[in-house]
C-alpha cells in the first residue's frame, strides 16, 4: 500500500471554541491525498451530531490506571476535564503559545493559563505543554501562508461560533510559523528571545508542569513552521537548555509529527541534532519523540519502529509518545453525504474500536505514552464547507461516544503488565497479550477479516473473563481445553484501496489468575564434577500453571546476579544444566524465580538457594607401551621388539601437546580439562591406530595404560591431483 493512502487524515480547522489554546493542534491541513478528501460547501448541509447520538452508558469512573492515557484539550470546562478524568485520562496536551503569552516583549500573561493548568491538577491530570507560535515582534517580516491565513479567515467568519477560550490571543494569525530571531545565540543571550520565553514559561509553571513539548508539527508544509530542519535543530536545542535550567527534571519532547505529510523530515532533523557541539552530552536535546498518527490502527507499529530505527542510528535511543491519535467520523454527518468522502474516516463503533486497538498496538512497540485527539469536538468545522469534524470522545452537548467507554476499556484494564507481546496473527485473528496485569493476564483479540470468525482460545483456567468494547462482561467455560468466542468481522474498510484500517469490535479475555507461583532450588552437591551444573526444582502454582523458570548465578551468595537459564529452555520443565567451560570453575551461587501461564512473576529471592563448586578438571596418568607388530595380530607376543625409535604424543582435543617422548614409553601424570585427548605414534616406514582418551572431571587420578603396535608399511599409493582452471 501507498504510505500516502493510510496516513492520518487532516485534522483541518475548528472554526469557533478554537480560538482558544485548543485551536493549534486541531488546525492542521494535509493533501488530500494523505486523508479525508476536501468536502465542498455545496455538498451537504450540517446536522447537529447530536440529533443523531447513539445513548451511551460509561462505566464508573476510572481511578486506578497506569497514567499511560491523556487527551488533547481537556481543560474547556469543569464538566469535560471531569469527564476526561472518570474515562482514565491523566494527561492534557495543549499550547502555550507565545503570541499569545508574551506580547508585547517582556511583558508576559500567564493568568489565563494559570487557571486551566489549575484545572487540569485539580483533577488529577498532568499536562503536556506545546511551546512554539512565534511572537509577531520576534520576527517582524514572518511569512504566514495562504494556507495558515485560511484557517485564521476560518476561525474568525464562523458561523454562531462558541464563546472565546481564555488563551485567545490578539494578533491577526493565531500561529506563526517563522524563526524567531536571535536563535543562533546561546539560550540566555538576552537577544535570544525564544530562549528567554521557553525558561521564564517553564520557571513560571514548574510546580505543575513537567512536560514540555518544542513546537508542534514542522514537518507539515509551512502551516506551523516555516524554517528548515537545521533550523528546527537549533530551536529544540534552545528549548531545551532553557526547559532543562529552569527545571532539571522536566522531560522535553521533540515537536509532535504530522510524519505522513513528510515522513524523512525528522530524520533530516536528527542528522542536524547528530553534529550540534556537546549534543551528545544533552541526549540530542530532546528526552522522547513526540508522534502524531490517525486512523489506521495498523500503521502505528511500522510507522514506530522505522522511528526507532533512525534515532538508534542517528542520535541513540529514544522512547516515543504518542501524543495525537484517533479516528475522525463520518456517521455523524447527514445521511446524503457522499460515500466518497469517508476515506480513512470511521463510525462511532469502529473509532471505539480503535480506542482499545489503537493502545494495545502502541504498548505493544513501546510507546509510553497515548493521548487521544480530542477530548471533545469543539467545533472542529472544515474550512469551505458546512461539515463539522467529529474527533472527541465528547460530543460539544456532553454526550458521550462509544469511544469514551472503550477508552475506560482501556485505561481500567490495560496497566500494570510486566510484560506485552504481539501482535501476533493466525487466521485473520489478530492478538496482543498483557501479562501480569494487576487483574491476571489479559489477551487483546480482534478479527481483521470481513467475515465473522469463530475462534477457540486456548484456556489457562476453567473459566474466564470477557470483556467487550463496551464495558460489558461475561464469563466464558473451557470447552476441550479451549474458550470458544466469536469475533465480529471488521467493517472499516475506507483506506483508499478499501482495506480495513481498523479490526472488528475487540474482546478482552481476562486470565483471573494473579498468584504468582513459588518454586525451590532442589540442594546440589558440595562439589559438581562435571561440565555442566544440573538444577532441579519444585513449583507449587494451582492458578494458571507453570509457563517456565529464570535462573540467575552469581560467584557471591548475594550477587552480582546475571542470567543463566530461561525462556525457552526452562518452558514447562523443573530441569535444566547450566554448561560451564574452562574459565568458569570454582564455586557458584544460584537462585530461581518461576512465572505461570497468566505472566505472574514470582519474586527473586534476596540471596542464594544453592551453590556448589564446579571442578572441570581430572588427573589423568598415562602408560604407553610401543612394539613392532611383526605378525600383525594385535597383541604383543614373544619376539618382537619396542618400538624404541617410535614419537609417542599425547593431545587435547584442540590438537595442543600434553607431553611427547621418543621412545618406546610414555609414562606421564597431567591434570587436564573435560573432553577428549588422543594418543599418537610415528615410526619410519610403521604405523600404528591412535588410541582416545576421554577425560571426564572427577576428585581421583584416573589411569589407562596403552600398548601400541606399529605395522609395517607394505605399500604407498600416490593419487593424482587434478586442478582444473574455472
Amino acid at each position: 500500500m501507498d504510505d500516502r493512502t493510510s496516513s492520518r487524515p487532516s485534522r483541518h480547522v475548528a472554526v469557533a471554541a478554537m480560538v482558544g489554546a485548543a485551536l493549534m493542534a486541531a488546525a492542521g491541513l494535509t493533501p488530500a491525498s494523505t486523508g479525508p478528501h476536501a468536502i465542498a460547501a455545496a455538498d451537504v448541509a450540517s446536522v447537529p451530531s447530536a440529533d443523531r447520538a447513539i445513548a451511551v452508558t460509561p462505566l464508573p469512573d476510572v481511578t486506578s490506571t497506569g497514567g499511560l492515557m491523556g487527551t488533547c484539550y481537556a481543560f474547556y470546562t469543569d464538566d469535560l476535564t471531569g469527564l476526561a478524568t472518570a474515562a482514565g485520562s491523566r494527561w492534557d496536551r495543549f499550547d502555550f503559545r507565545w503570541n499569545a503569552i508574551e506580547d508585547p516583549q517582556g511583558s508576559f500573561n500567564f493568568a489565563p493559563h494559570d487557571s486551566v493548568v489549575a484545572r487540569d491538577v485539580a483533577n488529577g491530570i498532568d499536562v503536556v505543554g506545546i511551546l512554539g507560535s512565534t511572537a509577531h515582534w520576534a520576527a517582524p517580516g514572518c511569512h504566514v501562508t495562504s494556507q495558515a491565513a485560511a484557517v485564521q479567515a476560518a476561525l474568525r467568519d464562523a458561523a454562531g461560533g462558541a464563546p472565546l477560550f481564555p488563551m485567545a490571543v490578539d494578533d491577526d494569525y493565531w500561529w506563526r510559523p517563522c524563526p524567531p530571531s536571535g536563535l543562533n545565540l546561546p539560550w540566555d543571550h538576552p537577544n535570544n528571545v525564544w530562549g528567554t520565553y521557553v525558561y521564564t514559561t517553564v520557571t513560571h509553571f514548574k510546580d505543575d508542569v513537567h512536560v514540555w513539548e518544542i513546537w508542534n508539527e514542522p514537518d507539515l508544509g509551512q502551516t506551523f513552521w516555516s524554517g528548515t530542519p537545521a533550523e528546527y535543530a537549533q530551536l529544540l536545542k534552545v528549548g531545551y537548555q532553557a526547559v532543562k535550567a529552569a527545571d532539571p527534571a522536566a522531560t522535553v519532547l521533540f515537536a509532535g509529527l504530522a510524519y505522513w505529510s513528510n515522513p524523512s523530515y525528522y530524520a533530516s532533523v536528527l542528522d542536524e541534532l547528530a553534529i550540534l557541539p556537546d549534543a551528545a552530552a544533552s541526549d540530542y536535546f530532546f528526552d522522547a519523540m513526540s508522534l502524531h498518527l490517525y486512523s489506521n490502527v495498523y500503521n502505528i507499529r511500522p510507522v514506530a519502529s522505522d522511528i526507532y530505527a533512525n534515532m538508534a542510528s542517528r542520535v541513540g535511543p529514544h522512547p516515543i509518545w504518542l501524543t495525537e491519535t484517533g479516528v475522525p467520523l463520518w456517521d455523524e454527518w447527514p445521511p446524503n453525504t457522499p460515500e466518497s468522502l469517508r476515506t480513512n474516516r470511521a463510525t462511532g463503533e469502529e473509532a471505539a474500536a480503535y480506542a482499545i486497538q489503537g493502545f494495545a498496538e502502541a504498548r505493544a512497540i513501546g510507546i509510553e505514552r497515548f493521548l487521544w485527539f480530542r477530548n471533545h469536538d469543539d467545533y472542529m468545522g472544515i474550512p469551505g464547507s458546512s461539515l463539522y469534524e467529529y474527533f472527541g470522545l465528547i460530543r460539544n452537548d456532553l454526550s458521550l461516544r462509544p469511544a469514551y467507554v472503550a477508552f475506560q476499556v482501556a485505561a481500567k484494564y490495560l496497566h500494570g503488565e510486566n510484560q506485552i507481546t504481539g501482535p501476533l496473527g493466525s487466521g485473520g485473528v489478530r492478538r496482543i497479550t498483557f501479562w501480569g496485569t494487576p487483574k491476571g493476564r489479559i489477551d487483546v483479540l480482534w478479527n481483521e477479516t470481513g467475515t465473522t470468525l469463530p475462534y477457540d482460545h486456548t484456556a489457562t483456567l476453567p473459566s474466564a473473563k470477557v470483556v467487550d468494547v463496551h464495558g460489558n462482561t461475561q464469563t466464558v467455560t473451557t470447552v476441550g481445553g479451549v474458550y470458544p468466542l466469536t469475533l465480529e468481522a471488521a467493517t472499516a474498510n475506507t483506506a483508499e484501496d478499501g482495506s480495513f484500517i481498523i479490526g472488528g469490535p475487540p474482546l478482552l479475555v481476562i486470565h483471573e489468575d494473579t498468584t504468582a507461583p513459588q518454586s525451590d532450588l532442589l540442594p546440589l552437591p558440595a562439589t559438581t564434577y562435571s561440565d555442566a551444573v544440573s538444577l532441579a526444582w519444585d513449583v507449587v502454582e494451582d492458578g494458571a500453571g507453570l509457563w517456565y523458570t529464570e535462573i540467575e548465578e552469581s560467584r557471591a551468595p548475594a550477587g552480582p546476579w546475571a542470567a543463566a537459564a530461561g525462556w525457552p529452555g526452562t518452558q514447562y520443565v523443573t530441569a535444566t544444566g547450566i554448561p560451564r567451560d574452562e574459565s568458569e570453575a570454582g564455586t557458584w551461587y544460584f537462585r530461581a524465580r518461576a512465572r505461570d501461564s497468566a505472566g505472574n512473576w514470582e519474586d527473586w529471592p534476596e540471596a542464594a538457594e544453592v551453590s556448589t563448586h564446579v571442578v572441570l578438571t581430572r588427573t589423568v596418568h598415562i602408560d604407553v607401551r610401543a612394539y613392532v607388530d611383526l605378525d600383525g595380530d594385535g597383541s604383543w607376543g614373544g619376539g618382537e621388539p619396542a618400538a624404541t625409535a617410535a614419537t609417542l604424543t599425547w593431545r587435547d582435543d584442540a590438537g595442543s601437546l600434553i607431553a611427547s617422548e621418543v621412545g618406546a614409553t610414555l609414562d606421564v601424570t597431567a591434570t587436564l580439562y573435560a573432553g577428549a585427548t588422543t594418543v599418537n605414534g610415528r615410526l619410519t616406514d610403521y604405523v600404528a591406530p591412535p588410541t582416545t582418551i576421554a577425560v571426564v572431571p572427577g576428585p581421583d587420578t584416573d589411569h589407562h595404560t596403552v600398548v601400541m603396535g606399529f605395522r609395517e608399511v607394505v605399500g604407498v599409493v600416490h593419487l593424482p591431483l587434478v586442478i582444473r582452471g574455472e
